[in-house]
């Protein structure tokens, strides 16, 4: 599954991913903020013991973040594969629209820290 369609030009869409897997040391819920060309903006990833990491591709050097330019991730968003889960998946990811005030809330809630 590849998340939902694009937005409009100039627009923002935002997706929650919930990842069901046995490590703590990876994060189980990851939010995304994410451009009509598929650029991921800003990125929430919260882990299993409660901490929380946000990123944002305006903090990086002209946008050019380790995966790329102007993107958080090294793919175009609407390009990767989701994997819903199934009883053969080993790590299944689970992906939903989000809405705006959502993902701004718990981007202000992580800034706090």
């Amino acid at each position: 599954m590849t998340a939902s369609g694009r937005p409009e030009a100039g627009r923002l869409a935002y997706y929650r991913c919930s990842w069901k897997h046995g490590t703590t040391d990876e994060p189980i819920t990851l939010w995304y903020e994410v451009d009509h060309e598929g650029s991921v903006l800003r990125l929430i990833e919260i882990f299993p013991d409660g901490r929380m990491l946000c990123d944002d591709i305006d903090r990086y050097p002209n946008r050019a973040s380790d995966f790329g330019f102007g993107t958080l991730i090294g793919i175009d968003f609407y390009d990767q594969p989701f994997t819903w889960p199934s009883a053969d998946d080993i790590d299944p990811i689970v992906t939903l629209d989000a809405h705006p005030l959502e993902f701004i809330a718990i981007w202000t809630k992580g800034q706090a820290k």
